[in-house]
């Protein structure tokens, strides 16, 4: 049995019943449900009810816990390192080795260690 506001309401809205009469049908009524008078005054009522501890739903909710954990290990247990590995060609090896060999005889050349001629001759061997 629940009790409804409906019902509450159909209580204090009879006429017949005097302020300490409503209240003492009320107080029945959550009394019925567990409920315990903390205080009451000629038009005030207070009413607790004490919670309650329930080891089934602790139970349930501790496994759940737990089968949760030891799903998560064991997906976690049974999960790879991922490895990518990437090979070069040698041509492209060679090519950045040949622009860096560039690069430099570029900058002698700039500096003037190297001749024009001389540039264009070990660009060739370079560059073959």
């Amino acid at each position: 049995m629940s009790i409804k506001d409906l019902d509450i309401q159909e209580i204090i809205d009879d006429p017949n019943l005097s302020n300490n009469a409503t209240l003492d049908k009320i107080s029945a009524l959550y009394m019925s449900e567990g409920y315990i008078v903390t205080m009451r005054t000629t038009n005030q009522l207070q009413l607790i009810k004490k919670k309650e501890f329930s080891l089934i739903w602790a139970t349930l909710w501790l496994l759940l816990w737990i089968v949760g954990i030891l799903v998560y290990i064991f997906y976690y247990l049974s999960k790879k390192d991922k490895q990518i590995n990437i090979t070069l060609k040698e041509e492209k090896i060679k090519t950045i080795s040949s622009i860096e060999e560039l690069c430099k005889l570029s900058a002698l050349l700039k500096d003037g260690h190297l001749t024009q001629e001389e540039f264009k001759e070990q660009k060739k061997i370079i560059l073959s």
